[in-house]
């Protein structure tokens, strides 16, 4: 991240373009929801959205677990 010389930021200019870069994602994906996607995809809240609370709960614990115990073995491995 030394880039050219004008800028020269060194190692503040990795965090630096990485913010840059997320912000500027969260902006595009926005203006894209706004402006580009039709508005039949827009559904309007209601309480029949919150009725399959449960199921997700419990499918997103699993990917929670999966993900944990991918974790744990990593730093079993890389720790021995």
């Amino acid at each position: 991240m030394w880039g050219p010389k004008p800028f020269g930021l060194g190692f503040i200019g990795a965090p630096i373009a990485t913010a840059i870069s997320f912000n500027l994602i969260s902006i595009c994906s926005i203006a894209y929801g706004v402006f580009l996607v039709p508005r039949t995809a827009w559904a309007p809240i209601s309480s029949g959205a919150f009725t399959k609370i449960p199921v997700i709960m419990r499918l997103g614990l699993a990917g929670v677990c999966q993900v944990g115990s991918e974790w744990w073995s990593w730093e079993l491995l890389g720790c021995t």
